[in-house]
């Protein structure tokens, strides 16, 4: 059985790993040292099998390869205190359908595009489509990541913007460091749900994110849990998110055929947590990366209440291998408890620019027969 599941991807890794190592961002097409711009390529390319996910009576292991992440970026300048970044992407595409569930949609979408107004160190401005800033988890870069994907289990956002542009929405937020970088503070006023009949008051969505720095701040756009010893990082965070109105309650009338599925009413969403972050350097190329967080949730996506973490750490024993191990907890006011356990290693060919990530999660989800499964994920990313 694992053999079936090992061998394909051991190959893979291996013709991957004689890849040429991708270089981060294009050279700059420059009007002037304020006006230029740049352009960006994020492949990541994943193999996954899961317990219990195929097969006629879904008894047996599933097995396919499929795009993760495909973006195409830019980013720029126009003026000295202006810049800009957006992305395409097209998620899991190509992605097999789960046992007794439809194929994963797959489309291009616009997934971020703002323009960031640098006015001074303590205030900024984005303007757009923008990973809401909510907790230091979901604000980081999919480039960036220490273990292979996001903590998915543990992060319950809604997103009500582009369905396929996860954890994003429409519209301004303010960010910047204060008390010479002691203070990272990110919030912000968004879209949130606009379907009429679901917030026919038009709510507005508010979100943000304060952060103490111990040790050195992170002030770009996003922020990373895996910088391989390049900075030290201590830092204490704590987030919200809000909009009222924003999930539907539906109810079905099953005495007429066929049945009729009806707005019932509607649930505010709230969310909160609390998060820490480091960053150590050990000298002689090593390096300790960690990270947790604890959320609380109310009518979150897929109508989710109740508790959600998460705790990870990664050290790097050369620059090029980097074990990780990861937990991600999920206890709903309604439903089982769930504890996932993800076994992970990092091969870096060339940091986050080229690199190959196995991981092996123990209680993945829960199964149609309610028992606990397993999945194993190899990915191979590049970023140019």
């Amino acid at each position: 059985m694992y053999l079936k599941i090992l061998l394909p991807a051991l190959a893979a890794g291996i013709v991957l790993s004689c890849a040429t190592p991708a270089l981060a961002w294009s050279p700059k097409l420059a009007v002037d040292e304020n006006t230029w711009a740049q352009v960006g390529v994020l492949g990541q390319f994943q193999f996954e099998a899961k317990q219990d996910n195929a097969g006629t009576n879904g008894d047996q292991w599933s097995n396919g390869a499929f795009v993760r992440r495909f973006r195409l970026l830019m980013q720029g300048s126009v003026h000295k205190n202006v810049q800009f970044l957006f992305d395409t992407d097209i998620p899991n595409a190509g992605k097999s359908a789960d046992f007794g569930q439809p194929a994963p949609q797959e489309k291009l979408i616009l997934n971020d595009a703002f323009v960031d107004f640098n006015l001074v160190p303590a205030l900024k401005f984005e303007v757009g489509r923008i990973l809401l800033p909510f907790s230091y988890e979901n604000k980081q870069s999919a480039t960036a990541l220490l273990g292979l994907d996001y903590n998915l289990n543990a992060i319950k956002i809604p997103t009500f913007s582009e369905p396929l542009a996860a954890w994003r929405d429409n519209g301004v937020e303010a960010r910047g460091l204060l008390l010479n970088n002691l203070i990272d503070y990110r919030v912000g006023v968004f879209t949130g749900q606009r379907d009429n009949a679901i917030n026919p008051d038009d709510h507005l969505r508010y979100t943000g994110h304060v952060m103490l720095n111990l040790a050195e701040a992170q002030p770009g756009w996003f922020y990373s849990n895996s910088n391989f010893g390049k900075q030290t990082i201590r830092s204490l965070g704590v987030g919200f998110d809000m909009q009222d109105d924003a999930t539907p309650v539906y109810t079905t009338d099953t005495s007429v055929s066929p049945s009729v599925t009806t707005l019932a009413s509607r649930q505010d969403y709230r969310a909160w947590e609390v998060d820490g972050q480091l960053e150590q350097p050990l000298g002689n190329g090593q390096a300790i990366s960690a990270s947790a967080a604890w959320f609380d949730w109310e009518h979150a996506a897929g109508d989710f209440s109740g508790n959600t973490a998460f705790a990870q750490a990664g050290y790097l024993v050369t620059p090029h291998w980097q074990p990780v191990l990861r937990w991600e907890h999920q206890d709903p006011d309604a439903g089982r408890k769930l504890d996932t356990y993800h076994l992970g290693m990092n091969y870096l060919i060339k940091g986050h620019n080229a690199n190959l990530k196995v991981d092996y999660a123990l209680h993945d989800r829960i199964g149609a027969d309610g028992e606990e499964k397993d999945a194993f994920r190899l990915q191979a990313q590049f970023l140019y």
